[in-house]
């Protein structure tokens, strides 16, 4: 019996031991961190969608007339706009003449706009945008209940993109 309790002294010996000799040279440190601390981990802030179109002017003119869309910047200040932001309540997207982008970005030159990138907007009333919506867009999938809890339609837009808008269905 006596053997079993000397080593139930000698490990904790043992480990304050290793912990002084750490603690004297200063490698060791209780700095315990969650994931939420970002001292030096990178992280995210946010996203901003960037839609490439021909023509920023006639872009803003079916946003604002279509979805409701209100201008928040442009440049220039009038004219012939290379760049506008445009929102609507929380959304926020940035519109970006087309040559201006292939001039700074030759990748995309000769690229179509729209492509396979679409957009999923939820709102707080389906029924609305789709009145809107569906007088100057192309309708591609009608209103329709889905099997995960959203009433949803989408359309196709002047530059070619698709959107999708949809409402959780309980809260209408």
């Amino acid at each position: 019996m006596k053997k079993v309790s000397s080593a139930f002294l000698v490990l904790p010996a043992i480990f304050l031991g290793f912990a002084i000799f750490w603690i004297l040279v200063g490698n060791f440190s209780l700095n315990f961190k969650t994931t939420n601390d970002s001292e030096d981990k990178m992280t995210f802030e946010s996203v901003t969608v960037n839609l490439v179109v021909e023509s920023v002017n006639e872009t803003i003119e079916f946003y604002e007339k279509n979805f409701g869309f209100k201008v928040a910047e442009t440049v220039p200040d009038s004219g012939d706009f290379v760049f506008a932001t445009v929102k609507a309540d929380s959304v926020q997207l940035m519109l970006l003449k087309k040559d201006i982008v292939e001039a700074d970005l030759p990748l995309i030159k000769g690229k179509d706009t729209g492509g396979t990138f679409t957009l999923f907007f939820v709102v707080s009333d389906i029924n609305e945008v789709y009145e809107r919506a569906t007088k100057n867009c192309e309708l591609i999938k009608d209103l329709e209940d889905m099997f995960y809890g959203m009433r949803e339609f989408t359309v196709k837009e002047n530059n070619g993109y698709i959107f999708t808008f949809a409402q959780k269905i309980d809260a209408n």
